[in-house]
């Protein structure tokens, strides 16, 4: 009964985030292809991506039935987060989700075991099948009994013995292969009533249960024109001359990903505050090329796991101040290094407070190490 209500949930979730998604999905192709609205696949995907986490936390608290709920409520949040920040939500983006991230996971961890039970649903299913195991093997062994009492009694009644005796029974050779038979039968007996009896094979083939292997390339080199070649954020030359003293007043650029690396500085470009958010994937910035203005710059950079690489230029000029976080991770900052867990590193050089062009970087981590490196 328990079963069939977790299908009943895990089916009706399904049914609706995918029919709300082809929905959705129809009527924006169907106003772009009319002109009423300009619609950009590639922003909605990375501004929109976290809906698939709220829907995998939805996804494994109905098909788990309650168990492990508190590990799907996380995900549910982490989704959101990530929602709202993409948003432009204000109180979202003043917030460092990765300081609050370890906490949360300890916390997590906590209430998990205060509320899990004495035995996992899995334990349930090994004891199921060892009671089967045994039923189905006394149940043979009772079998086996009443046909050497029938060949014994056949035996007496045929005169093979006198004095009323039953007849020894003779004893064949022992075959190896007709003992891997039975022992193969009586796996599959109680294998087909255990699934009969759960509705679900409980030790699917390890081929079916593997993690398929990704179908993308390492080292491939990002699409000519796409802004993960560093092109998107180039504006026109008189542009950013003009914007060169007010930028500090200027909101920050918002770029997001899902999956996937961002370049920054294969070309000569203008740098402007930033934010860039991404899910997996690494992040590499060379300011080396950039024309960095006067004041300081705000570089925000947040993702899951991945590595981020910065290479300042060595401009007497411009200092730069790094605050970086990571649960897991290196952290290489010019002349230091930290690595483990749990890292938290603010480094500041010696004049930054003084000097005419700043470069404030800010990077959270989940896993994934930190690199900024001083060239020239």
């Amino acid at each position: 009964m328990e079963h069939g209500g977790i299908d009943m949930n895990r089916h009706f979730i399904n049914k609706t985030f995918g029919g709300l998604f082809f929905i959705a999905a129809g009527i924006l192709f169907l106003l772009h292809q009319q002109n009423i609205i300009d619609i950009d696949i590639a922003e909605i995907a990375g501004t929109y991506w976290p809906v698939f986490l709220i829907w995998a936390g939805l996804h494994g608290m109905a098909s788990r039935g309650g168990h492990g709920g508190i590990w799907n409520i996380f995900i549910m949040l982490l989704g959101t987060y990530f929602l709202l920040r993409n948003l432009d939500v204000p109180f979202i983006n003043n917030m460092d989700i990765w300081q609050l991230a370890v906490p949360a996971v300890l916390i997590i961890m906590g209430l998990n075991m205060l509320t899990r039970g004495p035995s996992s649903k899995r334990e349930e299913r090994k004891a199921m099948l060892r009671q089967e195991r045994q039923e189905e093997r006394e149940r043979r062994r009772q079998e086996r009994d009443e046909r050497r009492s029938r060949h014994r009694n056949y035996g007496a009644g045929n005169g093979h013995h006198s004095h009323g005796e039953p007849a020894e029974e003779e004893v064949p050779p022992f075959d190896p292969s007709y003992a891997k038979k039975i022992e193969q039968d009586l796996d599959q007996v109680f294998h087909e009533r255990v699934v009969k009896k759960l509705g679900e094979d409980p030790f699917p083939l390890a081929s079916e249960a593997g993690i398929g292997a990704s179908s993308g390339k390492q080292g491939q080199e990002p699409p000519k024109g796409s802004f993960a070649e560093g092109k998107w954020n180039a504006p026109p030359q008189e542009e950013w001359k003009s914007s060169w003293y007010d930028h500090g007043s200027k909101p920050p650029i918002e770029r997001s990903n899902f999956i996937g690396d961002i370049y920054l500085g294969r070309d000569y470009w203008q740098l402007e505050p930033m934010n860039i958010s991404h899910f997996i994937g690494d992040t590499m910035i060379d300011l080396t090329k950039a024309s960095i203005p006067l004041g300081e710059t705000k570089l925000t950079v947040s993702a899951f796991i991945g590595d981020v690489k910065v290479y300042v230029p060595n401009d007497i000029q411009l200092e730069i101040s790094v605050n970086a976080s990571a649960f897991i991770g290196d952290m290489h900052v010019l002349d230091r290094y930290e690595g483990g867990m749990f890292r938290n590193m603010r480094y500041d050089t010696r004049n930054y407070a003084e000097a005419d062009k700043k470069i404030h970087l800010t990077v959270s981590m989940f896993i994934g190490d930190i690199t900024v490196k001083r060239v020239g």
